[in-house]
């Protein structure tokens, strides 16, 4: 089968930190199995370069890159993540974390149709109906000035257009007269959402870069990423025996 040059021309971008290193040792591995053709860029704070080095120096075609450290490094990754076009050359960027692995050949229409990424969203409604608190609405329309009716996290893995990035750090600070970086000091607590900011911009300010899909109404192709750590148990990075165990085993049925 021949490669895919919109995969080709794909780069992954995992922002992680020292607590990650075992998972992301295990994601790694898993674009070994089943998506090689991309190019990989790993970002960590400079205060994890230690740890986080002596993973990816398993792995000789992974990039290291370092980013500042922040007090805050919930929302100091998001920042990164707003800057990926900084960090990553291709012109598509293809983010997923490091408690990701990839469990299956990669095809570009798992992420692609019509040469664009495919953004999957779902309205907010959806989960209002449902009695779900959803957070991420109100800080979203927050920054950009706008009402925005739709949920853009929906899984992993995310790809966006390189020119998305700029775009939007191009409106923020035409907005509010600030560097997107300085997202940080006007947020309470954790409340903010990168993907959702990203996405929502994306889906009102700059359509053409994306291919949109409501996953109420589908059609939503199959994952090809499984995420281990949910948001209620973030801050514990640690893998059970039986996690791994599992995670083993399908980068063992590779084919």
């Amino acid at each position: 089968m021949a490669t895919s040059n919109l995969l080709k021309d794909t780069g992954i971008l995992i922002r992680t930190y020292h607590k990650d290193a075992e998972r992301l040792f295990l994601c790694l591995k898993s674009i070994q199995c089943f998506a090689h053709v991309m190019k990989v860029t790993v970002v960590c704070p400079s205060s994890s370069k230690e740890v986080i080095e002596k993973t990816c120096l398993q792995f000789d075609w992974v990039e290291l890159k370092t980013c500042a450290n922040y007090q805050n490094d919930f929302i100091g990754q998001q920042i990164t993540k707003l800057l990926a076009d900084m960090f990553v050359d291709s012109n598509f960027i293809l983010h997923i974390d490091s408690d990701c692995i990839f469990t299956q050949q990669v095809d570009e229409a798992d992420l692609f149709f019509d040469k664009k990424p495919i953004l999957y969203f779902r309205p907010y409604s959806f989960f209002y109906e449902q009695g779900i608190n959803m957070p991420w609405q109100t800080i979203t329309s927050k920054f950009l000035k706008r009402q925005t009716d739709y949920e853009f996290m929906r899984r992993f893995p995310l790809v966006y257009d390189r020119t998305a990035y700029s775009s939007l750090r191009s409106y923020y600070n035409e907005q509010f007269n600030d560097d997107i970086e300085e997202v940080l000091s006007k947020v309470s607590g954790d409340y903010f959402s990168e993907f959702n900011l990203l996405g929502s911009f994306v889906y009102y300010f700059r359509p053409d870069l994306a291919h949109f899909i409501d996953t109420n109404q589908g059609p939503v192709r199959p994952a090809v990423v499984r995420q281990g750590c949910l948001y209620q148990s973030r801050d514990d990075r640690s893998l059970s025996t039986e996690e791994r165990e599992l995670l083993e085993k399908i980068l063992q049925s590779e084919v």
